[in-house]
Order: structure tokens, then C-alpha cells, then sequence
């Protein structure tokens, strides 16, 4: 029989008797009593770990060592800033807005937020005023930008949201003057539309007997709340059946919440109809004053102005104007386009910038043969049309 090498055994032996130890002699194996040819544990890399530490130390885990990442800290603001965030949380925007104002180099570390949370509360007043006091050193990038835009809430002054795009273009970075010329001029139409209209639906929820409002199908009234399925959904407790003549209210509309208390004006809380059967809505603002104790209230629920359709315009305006390349991912649930939904480069260039397209009118006709002084290269049928 061929004979076993020393020294080969992973256990430590080989190299002494050790009579008391069956795995070696008298060498420095893993066991006592070991000998001493046996072949090296290989150590893990990313160094020794305490027993029962769970923090990184250098690894993707700490059972693995090697090239990790400690967690992102969270930002550090000051206490102006904080002091605004806070005003904002008890929703008093006009105060909000004079701390802003008097300390914005203080506060802009928290910019996007202080608007956004403006914009939610209705006041783009305050929004604009904060966006125009931090032109100069403070910039907005291309995802908040269509964040603040999406945020414009049902009610608001057109007049302010006119002031707003116009803030909004003045502190964001463009590629050019005709990308930034193109978000202002067709931006302004799309919101001042929105708003427009969203205002209009509000005086007649207002003023106008809802009886019409029922009979198209467009309103449900006399209704009690009840929770959803899950949380933050509300559920009607009856609505009134669509035919072939109204449409009714659908998944996706933009309804608005009202209470029919007698002696309390709440206003109108904005809600997402997410079922149309039963009516199931989900309030864009969880801690609006129209949902305080919603025990034994009644209520009525009207289509407001059509925002499917608004963010799809404010969508592809943002598309076209921001800077190539720059689609990182926005926070939350966002309506952003991304690059495959962007028109080629030269349609793109056609659209957007007024300067371009006299310039690429002189361009040599590409796959003819000629240039525009070679007017023999172009076939007959196309120089007639």
C-alpha cells in the first residue's frame, strides 16, 4: 500500500507519537497535542471581529470584511433653518416665510423642502417670495423642480403660480437661454390653465345648487367616511351609479372633499379617487382640517380640475427642458420621464431652440449627395414639393 504523506492533514499531524492525542504528536496543530505539519487555516479577510459586533467595520456585512461603506449621515441644517421646518410642521406658512427671509443663506440648505411643504399648504405666495430671495446662491435640480411643479395644489391665485414657474426658472441651472425660454413660455400656460380651471370648479362647488353636480355624475352627496383597506384610504359609504350618459368618477381623478357640517368652513381637501367601485379616495394631505373627527360628519365629494392631464404636460415640458443626462431618480412617487421618452436630437432641437433651426436649414442634405448649392443632386419630385 502506498504510504501517506506527513504533514497533510488539515486537523494538525504527522509529526510526533502524541499517544494521548490521535491526531498528531507533539507539534503545534489546531489541537492540543498536535503535530506539526498540518496545513494553515486561511484567515478571512477584513480583520477579527468581536463576538456579537454587528457593525460594519470594512465589509459588505460583517461576516464578509473588505471594501464597505459606512451608512450616509443624515444633513446638518441650522437652527434658522430648522426653525422654519418646524413653523411649516404647524403649518403657519406667512411666519415660515419672514424667518426664510430674513436668514436665506441660513436656510437654504432646506429650500425644496420649505416650498414643497408650502405648495402642499396651498400659499404659493410664500413659495415664490422664498425662491426669489435665494437667486444667486442657491440652485434647484431638474427632479425638484417638476416635484414643486406637481405639488401645486386646487385653489391657488393663477396669479401666484404665474410668479411661481417664473421663480422656479430664475433658480434652476438650464443647458441654454432657449431651454430655460421654452420651460417659462409653455410652463406658464399649462399651470395658469390649471389653475384656471381649478378655481372655477371650486366657486361652483361653492355657489351652484350640487343638484346638477349629482345628476352628471360628477358629485356624490350626503356621504359619511369610513377607513379603507389600507392606510390613509377613505371609503364612501354610497355613491351614485354612472350610465352611458355620464361619466361618473373614475380611478385617477382628482376629487375634492367637503364637509356639509353647518357652521364649519374647512375648505376643500384634495383627494385621489383610487377605486371607482365602491368609491374608495386617498386625501393628498393626511392631516387637513376637513378629516378632524369625521365621526358622524356628513359629506360631499366633487370632480375637480383634470391633474392626470396636468402632469402629463408639466411631465414632457420638464422632459424637454432639462439638462441631458440628468435623470436621477426623484424622491418618492414621481411622474418623471426618462431618456428612452425623450424625441431624438435633432426633433428636439426643432422644438425647443428658436436659434437653431435657421442654422440647420443651411445644413448639406444628408443621403442625396449635395449641398444645398447642388441643387442637381436633389431628385425633381422634391424640389417641386
Amino acid at each position: 500500500m502506498p504510504k501517506k504523506k506527513k504533514g497533510k492533514n488539515k486537523r494538525g499531524g504527522g509529526g510526533g507519537s502524541g499517544a494521548s492525542n490521535p491526531f498528531g504528536g507533539n507539534g503545534g496543530g489546531h489541537f492540543p497535542g498536535g503535530g506539526g505539519g498540518g496545513k494553515k487555516k486561511k484567515k478571512k479577510k477584513g480583520g477579527k471581529h468581536k463576538k456579537g459586533d454587528k457593525s460594519k467595520r470594512g465589509g459588505t456585512s460583517a461576516r464578509r470584511g473588505g471594501g464597505g461603506f459606512a451608512p450616509a449621515k443624515a444633513p446638518m441644517h441650522r437652527i434658522e433653518a430648522l426653525q422654519v421646518l418646524e413653523l411649516l410642521r404647524r403649518k403657519d406658512t406667512n411666519t415660515a416665510c419672514s424667518a426664510f427671509l430674513q436668514s436665506p443663506i441660513a436656510c437654504a440648505s432646506v429650500l425644496s423642502d420649505s416650498v414643497l411643504k408650502m405648495l402642499q399648504l396651498s400659499d404659493a405666495h410664500a413659495a415664490s417670495n422664498v425662491l426669489g430671495v435665494v437667486e444667486g446662491f442657491a440652485r434647484l435640480s431638474s427632479g425638484e423642480v417638476l416635484e414643486l411643479l406637481l405639488a401645486i395644489g386646487q385653489g391657488v391665485d393663477p396669479e401666484d403660480c404665474i410668479c411661481l414657474v417664473d421663480a422656479i426658472s430664475r433658480v434652476t441651472a438650464w443647458p441654454s437661454t432657449d431651454h430655460k425660454d421654452y420651460f417659462t413660455t409653455h410652463m406658464r400656460r399649462v399651470v395658469l390653465e390649471f389653475a384656471e380651471e381649478a378655481k372655477s370648479v371650486i366657486s361652483c362647488i361653492k355657489d351652484q345648487d350640487p343638484a346638477f353636480a349629482v345628476r352628471r355624475g360628477t358629485c356624490v352627496y350626503d356621504v359619511t367616511l369610513s377607513p379603507g383597506r389600507k392606510k390613509g384610504e377613505l371609503q364612501i359609504s354610497s355613491q351614485m351609479a354612472s350610465n352611458e350618459e355620464n361619466r361618473g368618477l373614475q380611478a385617477g381623478d382628482a376629487v375634492g372633499l367637503t364637509s356639509l357640517e353647518p357652521g364649519l368652513s374647512d375648505g376643500v381637501c384634495e383627494c385621489e379617487v383610487l377605486v371607482a367601485r365602491p368609491l374608495v379616495i386617498k386625501p393628498l394631505e393626511s392631516d387637513h382640517p376637513v378629516l378632524q373627527q369625521q365621526l358622524g360628519r356628513r359629506y360631499r365629494v366633487d370632480k375637480l380640475a383634470n391633474r392626470m392631464s396636468y402632469g402629463r404636460m408639466v411631465a414632457a415640458i420638464h422632459l424637454l427642458s432639462e439638462q441631458a443626462g440628468d435623470f436621477a431618480k426623484s424622491r418618492g412617487r414621481s411622474r418623471r420621464l426618462g431618456e428612452r421618452d425623450k424625441p431624438s436630437k435633432w426633433v428636439h432641437r426643432a422644438i425647443v431652440c428658436n436659434s437653431l433651426p435657421a442654422q440647420d436649414a443651411g445644413m448639406p442634405i444628408t443621403g442625396l449627395g449635395g449641398g444645398v448649392g447642388q441643387q442637381r443632386c436633389v431628385p425633381e419630385s422634391l424640389q417641386q414639393g
